[in-house]
């Protein structure tokens, strides 16, 4: 009786290979079918941030802008609020 490759490799062997393989398949793949996706999902995370950070800067500088169109407020007290919000 013939004995194939795989029967000629002793049970430590056939261990590593078979715990090994898999490890090494897995990011293999996932190198190739996610990074598309991951950049499409960070990409549309990334507009959802700017955006609600517009909304609260709006928000935010809205009543200082009034303000300064009544001449009841500088322009400098806007460069405050800039700064907190890490705009």
């Amino acid at each position: 009786m013939q004995v194939g490759f795989w029967g000629r490799l002793n049970l430590r062997w056939q261990v590593a290979i078979a715990i090994l393989a898999p490890c090494a398949v897995l990011p293999i793949f996932s190198s190739f079918y996610f990074p598309s996706r991951m950049n499409a999902a960070a990409e549309k995370a990334l507009e959802l941030r700017a955006s609600s950070l517009g909304t609260v800067a709006g928000a935010s500088l809205g009543p200082t802008l009034g303000l300064i169109g009544l001449d009841l407020a500088k322009p400098e007290d806007m460069d405050h609020t800039c700064r907190s919000r890490r705009c």
